[in-house]
């Protein structure tokens, strides 16, 4: 659900569904290689597990969450520089 579609909806259409505790999903058009060398502001985003594993003795062991709270991270901001290497430089601000 991107953010446009997630913004129309009431609070009764997203009430008890579990979309409050989901991240959007960006449609990007852009590729990689037309991203050009440079400063880049990035704000609004959130990162949620697609995948959980736990570690027992030497082995990671697939799972699942088992918690009704939020485990999503939402409004991080980050600055981030495109050299002409193509390498990339992130700074966080809180």
């Amino acid at each position: 659900m991107t953010k446009d579609e997630f913004a129309s909806l009431t609070y009764l259409q997203v009430k008890g569904t579990g979309l409050a505790n989901t991240c959007t999903v960006v449609k990007a058009t852009d590729t990689p290689s037309s991203i050009k060398q440079g400063t880049y502001n990035l704000t609004h985003l959130c990162m949620e597990p697609t995948a959980v594993t736990v570690k027992e003795d030497d082995e990671f062991l697939d799972t699942k969450l088992m918690t009704r709270l939020t485990y999503t991270l939402d409004e991080i901001r980050y600055t981030w520089w495109l050299s002409p290497s193509l390498s990339l430089s992130l700074s966080s601000s809180l």
